[in-house]
């Protein structure tokens, strides 16, 4: 494992491996350096260690030593450890634990203590960050929090067998470069054209030219060496080290603005990591940049109750509502394997642009990939999942997914990792739209419900644009134009207005103190609905862009800003508040909104917290009452909405 070090290693000559490491040292290169520390540092010895913690304690390398001085004797006895170890070259689940269910009731109960002395014992840390402390190496996956994002049973398989699942981003490439330097470590594209991105044992990235490298093998065996756990005992005490509670690892690195640690993240389509419920029966949608891909992978960690079950995998482009995966557009579906014995479960069922359970592809086994191999290389920016779109049936749901796309179908990039929220286990039902919002909830006496949960009445709409499903008024996303679904109840003057809304692609809003042009289209006051970094607007919709006030009514206001606008229409804004502290408040899920038209102002909050404030006097194009309505932007726009409600304000409330 020490022969890893990111400097490389030349072929021949008489210098050893530690007096290469010792002079790399103080290098003037901070990537040599810092590897070189990192090498030496996993040795141990009083020869090198002040120079190495110096070097160390400079850069932003997370080791022991960043995560609160872990014992530095630990990493070395792990690397003994594996210096016997053989790599796995079979998928056979050795015999003494075949018969386990590690799901189940009669499971080996184990001892956490005794797991973490096994963990150090067994090499573990030498290469994964360590459970209760995010202590260790970073060559392999990370093991921070494992025991919440997996199931037992998928740790036990996991270690027992190490070449059972190994992700295309954890296939080990050793290149060798022209001038005879070797480096071993985890391929990636590059930044640059021509460019090569190699992850390595520190958990650095070096960059490499591919007209310098003379040869490139790629593996699909796990680095992980084989008969690390011998018997049950051993392997209950490591699972009940990775499941038990531990507290937050220390860190020298502060956490995000945009959001705290124990919120999930925003599906951002830059997002690689995101925490978020995979619905069973709506479709799921994942952005990330655009990438050029001929495959296309979703390599399913975990699931619900059973082997994983996906009913329609789709691959989109930029803002076209065409879905690329479609056997009928000339892409082919495969599978790690399929369920035997049901008809109604076939690989190509993933793309036949059916939904349903009777119409869906189904594992054999607990962990396992389904893939779509487009027609030709385009550049994709989301891919759409549905366990039973439409349906009833929550089992079988993936919870722990990883997206995957390749143009050779060799070379894989990860794009996006999706995990359920903390607290919530892969044998978990999907939660039912009726759980409550993340904040409390606000005293609603005096507001009158203005959708009733099962269907459109006094909801004026474009015929197949919307409809309801489990109690929320949902986009279908089917809709190519531009529409509004309008509130036939009223036009309220002063109100709040409460709802609670989930937003899953595309681009939404409600609308209040608006004008109906007719045929579903309308003119006013909009609060966005939109990505999390967009959230807070308000905005001025079909206002054309040649009407004088378009440039300062386009964006009224943004997250925390307070705007006043005259009445010959200038504009002044007051920014109150950064806009990353006040979006983080907006999560992936189900949110709460109120929105508050009093008198000239009106202000949107989403969970309890003020986004923004426009008081408007413009005597042009500023309303005091209008229609409620909510928005399809067309072009797969994806949301739903519930607990719709209005309290309309008397002048005394006010």
């Amino acid at each position: 494992m020490r022969r890893l070090a990111s400097i490389g290693w030349r072929t021949g000559g008489h210098q050893t491996a530690f007096d290469r490491l010792k002079k790399a040292l103080s290098s003037a290169d901070k990537d040599v350096a810092n590897a070189a520390a990192t090498g030496l540092f996993f040795l141990n010895d009083e020869r090198v260690d002040a120079k190495v913690v110096s070097v160390l304690d400079k850069s932003e390398i997370t080791l022991s030593i960043a995560a609160g001085k872990a014992n530095k004797a630990d990493l070395r006895k792990a690397l003994l450890a594996l210096e016997g170890a053989k790599l796995p070259t079979d998928t056979a689940i050795p015999e003494a634990f075949r018969n386990i269910d590690w799901d189940g009731k009669s499971a080996p109960r184990g001892d956490p203590i005794r797991g973490k002395t096994l963990f150090v014992e067994r090499g573990c840390v030498a290469c994964h960050l360590s459970p209760h402390d995010g202590a260790g190496g970073s060559i392999g996956p990370t093991l921070v929090a494992v025991g919440e994002r997996f199931p037992p049973s998928y740790l036990a398989a996991s270690i027992l067998v190490p070449n059972l699942a190994v992700s295309p981003n954890f296939h080990p490439n050793t290149v060798t470069m022209k001038d005879g330097t070797i480096h071993v470590g985890f391929s990636r594209p590059g930044n640059a054209p021509g460019m090569i991105n190699l992850q390595v044992i520190t958990g650095q990235a070096i960059e490499l030219n591919k007209k310098d490298i003379a040869k490139q093998d790629a593996s699909e065996q796990s680095l992980m060496p084989a008969g690390l756990v011998q018997t049950p005992e051993d392997m209950a005490h490591l699972i009940a080290y990775m499941r038990a509670k531990h507290p937050k690892p220390a860190s020298k690195r502060r956490p995000p603005k945009t959001a705290s640690p124990t919120e999930p993240q925003s599906d951002d389509p830059s997002a690689v990591d995101i925490t978020r419920r995979i619905e069973s029966t709506k479709p799921n949608a994942f952005r990330f940049p655009p990438t050029e891909a001929k495959f296309v992978r979703v390599n399913v960690l975990a699931s619900n109750r059973g082997t994983p079950c996906i009913d329609e995998l789709k691959v989109f482009s930029g803002d076209s509502p065409k879905n690329l995966a479609l056997q009928s557009n000339g892409a082919k579906a495969s599978a790690s394997s399929l369920l035997k014995g049901q008809r109604k479960h076939k690989i190509e069922y993933l793309n036949d642009g059916k939904y349903g359970n009777k119409h869906s592809w189904i594992s054999s086994e607990k962990t396992g990939w389904a893939q779509i191999e487009l027609p030709k290389t385009v550049k994709i920016n989301r891919v759409v999942l549905s366990r039973d779109r439409g349906g009833r049936i929550p089992t079988r749901t993936p919870t722990s997914i990883d997206i995957l796309v390749s143009k050779d179908g060799k070379k894989w990039k990860t794009v996006k990792k999706v995990r359920p929220p903390r607290g919530t286990g892969s044998r978990r039902a999907v939660p039912s739209p009726t759980v409550k919002s993340a904040v409390t909830a606000p005293d609603d006496t005096g507001f009158i419900p203005i959708f009733d949960g099962k269907s459109l009445d006094k909801w004026d709409h474009v015929e197949g644009a919307w409809e309801v499903i489990d109690g929320t008024l949902s986009c279908t996303g089917k809709e190519e134009a531009r529409n509004w679904i309008i509130w036939r109840g009223g036009t309220p003057s002063d109100f709040i207005l409460r709802l609670d809304f989930n937003y899953k692609a595309g681009n939404s809003g409600v609308q209040v103190r608006s004008d109906d042009l007719g045929k579903h289209q309308v003119f006013g006051y909009q609060v966005e609905i939109a990505p999390q970094k967009k959230m807070g607007l308000w905005h001025h919709s079909l206002l054309t862009k040649d009407d004088p006030a378009h440039a300062a009514r386009f964006f009224m206001a943004t997250a925390g800003q307070e705007v006043t606008i005259t009445a010959d229409g200038k504009k002044s804004v007051k920014q109150v508040a950064t806009k990353e502290k006040i979006v983080a408040h907006c999560r992936e899920g189900w949110n709460t909104m109120e929105i508050l038209a009093e008198g000239n102002t009106l202000t949107q909050k989403i969970n309890g917290v003020i986004f923004s404030k426009v008081s408007d006097d413009d005597r042009r194009l500023s309303r005091r009452k209008g229609v409620i309505a909510l928005q399809d932007h067309g072009k797969g726009c994806l949301v739903a909405f519930r607990n719709i409600r209005i309290k309309e304000l008397s002048r005394d409330e006010e």
